[in-house]
């Protein structure tokens, strides 16, 4: 006789293999067949809600030079990138956190910290490169679908007899998100390179921009996690130099 969790993973199994026969489409960057079952329409939607709840959290910057510098460049880079369904949306958070994202639907966020730590419109437009490709590529939708089949299973896994297998179950759904999100990041790199190559900017200042912000790390101090939803800054400068076909050093394939 089958165990109740056995049943459980079989009955999620199936739902999610049900869906993706359903609405699969090919995405050009990854050359994959995927699973997109939200549309363009309804990312646009979610990702407008977000947006609502993220500028109710930080403040939306109303500084008019940052805000027309981050225009400027991501008007150049607009008719460069793969998507033609979504309108952009772009704001500068008061926050001087070193960091930008991207929300479904187009929406771009850059904090005022990164804002004034790149030191060129070159690195500026590698960066927002990078949140478009995140876009273009369907990051954002694969992950709230992600988000929405984790907690089908998660929601299976309780009625499950042994209270380890919920726990086991969310291990395993972390683990696999984790590294799907570091290779989101390695593709969303080469994007970023492309963009901002083909909009006339130099590519190969987003080397220079790593370089401080690993300097920047090393000297800050922050907690380690078991899970690392990014993949070393190292490792993403070597992939950049060999797309590039820039020389390599010994320092690039050392770990921070």
């Amino acid at each position: 006789m089958l165990s109740r969790s056995y049943i459980f993973v079989l009955i999620a199994v199936f739902t999610l293999s049900f869906l993706q026969a359903c609405a699969t489409e090919y995405n050009p960057v990854t050359g994959r067949q995927e699973m997109i079952f939200i549309s363009p329409q309804q990312e646009s939607s979610m990702g407008r809600n977000i947006a609502r709840q993220v500028e109710e959290k930080y403040k939306v910057l109303k500084d008019p030079v940052l805000q027309e510098r981050l225009y400027r460049v991501a008007e150049k880079l607009i008719p460069v990138q793969g998507r033609r369904d979504i309108v952009y949306h772009f704001e500068v958070l008061d926050d001087d956190d070193i960091n930008a994202f991207t929300l479904p639907g187009g929406y771009i966020y850059v904090f005022r910290g990164l804002m004034e730590f790149v030191k060129n419109d070159d690195e500026l437009a590698y960066i927002i490169g990078h949140e478009m490709g995140h876009n273009v590529a369907k990051h954002a939708v694969k992950k709230m679908q992600g988000a929405m089949g984790a907690q089908l299973l998660l929601l299976l896994s309780t009625q499950a007899d042994s209270p380890g297998f919920t726990r086991g179950m969310e291990l395993a759904l972390a683990s696999i998100f984790s590294e799907y999100s570091q290779e989101d990041e390695f593709l969303a790199d080469e994007l970023g390179i492309k963009y901002a190559r083909e909009a006339g900017y130099d590519p190969s200042r987003a080397i220079d921009f790593m370089e401080r912000l690993q300097e920047y790390s090393r000297k800050k101090l922050r907690p380690i996690t078991y899970f690392k939803t990014h993949p070393y800054l190292s490792s993403r400068m070597t992939r950049i130099k060999k797309i590039l076909g820039l020389p390599l050093s010994v320092k690039d394939f050392i770990n921070e």
